[in-house]
């Protein structure tokens, strides 16, 4: 039993060799980094995942197609700016009727209400139908939907430009040209018997 009890080797007597004590202080720090990093994989685990590299944009913009662009210029309400041979009108279109104010090179004003069948002209609260107002012009393009109209025959054929930022459409030897942002139509430019329709848009937000 003595002899048993001699070769035994305590961890003091290890530890105060050199060569045993540099041993175990490695084992130690391997045994604790291991610890470390067993905590520190748990925690990423639970924790809720993070891009840095790429931060989530929530106002990404939505594209807009010319189709979308026609059915709102149609259906919304458009603040209009219009100059069409000597005559300069402004006003709105609502409920596809157009509303506003017709001046010639004369500077006569005369307020004006086209509602896609008749012209007629305002006079205090009395609508007096006058088709005359605009001499020989084309009244069916003070409104787009008469325009679109034309345009979506599926017998008329268009180009459109390569940043498709206008079109352009040739029928019966009228030519109709629209011109658009990423967002809306701003303008529709039509050459109809040497007659240019040069025609404005701006959409009304929030207004009935």
């Amino acid at each position: 039993m003595k002899k048993k009890d001699k070769d035994k080797i305590t961890l003091k007597e290890l530890w105060s060799h050199p060569f045993y004590n540099s041993l175990i202080k490695l084992g130690l720090w391997f045994l604790f980094f291991a610890v470390l990093y067993f905590f520190l994989m748990i925690g990423s685990i639970n924790s809720p995942k993070r891009n840095t590299l790429k931060p989530e944009n929530n106002k990404t913009e939505k594209t807009i197609s010319f189709i979308e662009m026609k059915n709102n210029l149609i259906n919304n309400n458009q603040k209009i700016v219009y100059s069409i041979n000597n005559y300069y009108i402004a006003g709105i279109i609502s409920d596809n009727t157009l509303t506003g104010t017709l001046e010639d090179n004369f500077d006569h004003l005369i307020k004006i209400k086209y509602d896609g069948d008749k012209l007629y002209q305002l006079k205090k609260e009395e609508e007096i139908e006058n088709n005359d107002i605009l001499d020989n012009l084309k009244k069916e393009y003070l409104l787009p939907s008469k325009i679109i109209e034309i345009i979506d025959n599926p017998n008329v054929i268009g180009t459109k430009s390569a940043d498709e930022l206008s079109y352009s459409y040739t029928i019966d030897n009228i030519a109709i040209s629209f011109y658009l942002n990423t967002k809306q139509i701003e303008k529709i430019i039509i050459l109809d018997n040497d007659i240019t329709y040069n025609l404005e848009y701006e959409e009304v937000v929030n207004e009935k």
